[in-house]
């Protein structure tokens, strides 16, 4: 009888604490969503045992709205779960023959949506171009010149469609709202070294890189009495053509980031200019397939007929995935998109690699009101719920790529974009998550490993709030480290 009280009052001391510990997450909860800036917003969180898979606590845990980059995880976590650790090739191939060190012909370059080439995620800055001198080293070896010929880019695996559905005007030209592309250099994005003066004076352009040829840059930004980068830069996929907007604080030097036009095009370019460096001949003549492509030339079954000269090996698909999760790259997200479609039925495109990214969580979770328009959480037609989040993530915990995935997650106070959050809080260290982060959207999605022991999965998200993101954050922040204190 006594064994049985012991039980008996050890479960309701037990039941109690959770009870109370739950209700202190409930009343920050009440507390936040109660306040004067989130009166009009939509306020949603769901948290779970990640083991039991029991709800633990819900606030509109079914609501469809806007996340940002949390999107991220339903791509990196399908391209984990159906790709695996696959490695990616970009092929290079000849279509004439070589005679006495001279190519009569041209060398196409074959893109396989390698992101990491001159990555800054990938290689020190000063290492960015050490990729085009291995390319070089391999057709020289192959007793190469001398090309009569043009260096062809050619990123048609992924379509040229360009930006995802849902990406606005005002996103496509900075570097955030770099496209995803069969070939891709250098984060498809441009850098600007801009030289400031006085308040109200046009800033001065110092330097562009990479150097594009016939770039034309349309600057209207100019010097103001404020902190850091308040500039935007505006411009379409394909055309070289840029305009810089806004403000940069007063007399200092500063860079920005924009996209880079045609990164089919600059891989060429590259490459030829790289090849002359190396005493390779080459002629002034780059070219791209997308040209060949809407004249009628681009044969579909070229590579049938051209000699293979070498395959470049490349990055992983979970090198990748981390670069995503960790940086929030959302070109890099995009590219995971693109390569499920390419790698399961042999098209690129992103309209197919959505698709194919629907149909898997269409069959692996609860997916009424999912709706996916990217792989990044740029677009604004995206609607999911933390419920989807939640489910996602349970999917991945039992799921035989759970360690790949989880290691691919931030971690509050020490790594990626939660570096400085919950810093020396009681949450540091202890929640591995992917964050997001928009115009009046915020959220956090992951997991967290409690005081006592006990893993939970959570997510929070909050749309439409009167503060500014900073001031969201510190509320949110609050959630997790009561999460933490969770029995």
């Amino acid at each position: 009888m006594k064994i049985k009280y012991l039980l008996f009052t050890t479960l309701l001391i037990l039941t109690s604490t959770i009870h109370s510990q739950i209700t202190v997450l409930e009343k920050t909860v009440a507390e936040i969503a109660a306040g004067r800036d989130f009166s009009n917003a939509v306020f949603s969180v769901a948290v779970y045992d990640t083991k039991t898979g029991e709800k633990l606590y819900a606030l509109n845990d079914q609501y469809s709205i806007g996340t940002a980059s949390t999107t991220k995880l339903f791509s990196t976590a399908a391209a984990i779960s159906i790709l695996g650790d696959k490695q990616l090739e970009t092929q290079f191939y000849i279509d004439g023959e070589v005679k006495e060190g001279v190519l009569y012909g041209n060398i196409w370059i074959r893109g396989g949506g390698d992101p990491a080439f001159g990555s800054k995620y990938a290689s020190k800055d000063e290492n960015n171009r050490s990729f085009l001198n291995s390319w070089c080293d391999s057709i020289k070896s192959k007793g190469i010149k001398k090309i009569t010929g043009a260096i062809i880019g050619d990123a048609s695996e992924f379509g040229y469609k360009g930006c995802p559905d849902g990406w606005s005007w005002s996103d496509m030209g900075n570097a955030y709202g770099a496209c995803p592309s069969g070939l891709a250099i250098f984060d498809n994005v441009l850098n600007f070294r801009i030289n400031t003066g006085a308040v109200g004076t046009p800033v001065k352009i110092d330097s562009i890189y990479p150097y594009v040829p016939n770039l034309k840059f349309h600057n209207y930004i100019t010097a103001a009495d404020v902190q850091g980068d308040n500039s935007y830069i505006y411009g379409a996929p394909f055309q070289n053509e840029r305009i810089g907007i806004g403000t940069l604080q007063k007399n200092t030097s500063i860079k920005i980031r924009g996209s880079l036009p045609d990164p089919e095009f600059q891989v060429a370019y590259e490459l030829k200019n790289a090849l002359q460096t190396y005493g390779i001949t080459v002629p002034d003549s780059v070219m791209c397939a997308r040209d060949l492509l809407f004249q009628g030339k681009l044969d579909q079954k070229r590579y049938s007929r051209f000699k293979s000269l070498f395959t470049c090996k490349g990055v992983t698909v979970s090198q990748i995935a981390t670069w995503t999760n960790q940086h929030s790259v959302n070109m890099f997200a995009e590219q995971l998109v693109c390569l499920l479609g390419y790698y399961r039925n042999g098209d690129g495109s992103h309209e197919n690699g959505m698709n194919q990214l629907q149909n898997f969580w269409k069959n692996a979770i609860p997916s009424s009101g999912l709706f996916l328009r990217d792989g990044s959480g740029l677009s604004r037609s995206n609607g999911l719920s933390t419920g989807h989040l939640c489910a996602l993530l349970n999917y991945m915990y039992k799921s035989a790529n759970y360690n790949t995935f989880f290691e691919t997650l931030p971690v509050t106070g020490k790594s990626g974009t939660l570096k400085d959050i919950c810093r020396n809080q009681a949450a540091h260290g202890k929640i591995h998550a992917k964050s997001g982060t928009m115009q009046r959207i915020k959220s956090y999605a992951g997991y967290v490993f409690t005081d006592s022991g006990r893993q939970l999965t959570f997510a929070i998200v909050m749309n439409n709030y009167d503060c500014s993101n900073y001031q969201a954050t510190l509320r949110m922040q609050k959630i997790m480290n009561v999460l933490v204190t969770l029995p």
